[in-house]
């Protein structure tokens, strides 16, 4: 990804963008939040770790007109699954891609047991989340008019991602998210000494897919 324009939808107080930035150096990247409170994260977080990224307070469904089809790839991390609409977020997403440009877009698997469990522990956490399996997830990228490159389950499992769900949650309920989590530990702690254990639509916590704008203009 080196020289290229790069955006993050829905960055907030993102760790993806400085990280990337240190890697990619002769990219420029871009932050979009349609919180004044998550841009004002995002410029803290930069200026602390030294790096250079051009952060704008817009809402994706009515940007500026410069940053249409301004841009090689657009990234988001859990942002696309909050709309009820998701052909209509991905197309408004895409409209920030070049013609041939990427999007990598990643969601939380509500549909396997990091869902069943958000819905256990926090009803109001989970319904604000739609949720998608890979086929739903696929078949709204193709709707928008994506050419889907990869897609897929991605990690065996985390556990952390519950820690939204758990914030107002019981002693007992608490006590069961940190047994969870060392799960999780043992779990990455095996795979890195023995063998790299399946991504599945059960136990992953996160869907992706990368996809390509093809050949439009406008």
């Amino acid at each position: 990804m080196e020289g290229k324009e790069i955006l993050e939808i829905g960055t907030g107080d993102s760790l993806w963008l400085p990280f990337l930035c240190k890697m990619y150096t002769s990219s420029h990247f871009t932050g979009l939040d349609y919180s004044e409170f998550g841009c004002h994260m995002l410029r803290q977080r930069a200026k602390e770790e030294g790096v250079n990224i051009e952060v704008v307070n817009a809402d994706l469904f009515n940007p500026p007109i410069e940053l249409l089809e301004k841009f090689d790839v657009v990234i988001s991390f859990g942002v696309v699954e909050h709309f009820d609409d998701l052909v209509s977020v991905l197309t408004s997403v895409k409209t920030f891609t070049k013609p041939e440009g990427t999007m990598f877009t990643l969601i939380p698997n509500m549909r396997g047991v990091i869902g069943y469990l958000t819905r256990k522990f926090s009803k109001e956490v989970y319904e604000a989340h739609n949720p998608h399996d890979l086929s739903s997830f696929l078949k709204g990228h193709e709707e928008a008019g994506l050419k889907v490159i990869d897609a897929g389950y991605l990690c065996s499992n985390n556990f952390a991602m519950l820690s939204m769900s758990v914030q107002k949650a019981s002693k007992i309920t608490y006590e069961f998210y940190k047994f969870l989590n060392r799960v999780s530990k043992v779990v990455w702690a095996f795979k890195s000494h023995f063998f790299e254990l399946p991504a599945t639509s059960t136990f992953s916590p996160y869907i992706y897919c990368i996809s390509h704008r093809v050949g439009e203009t406008g």
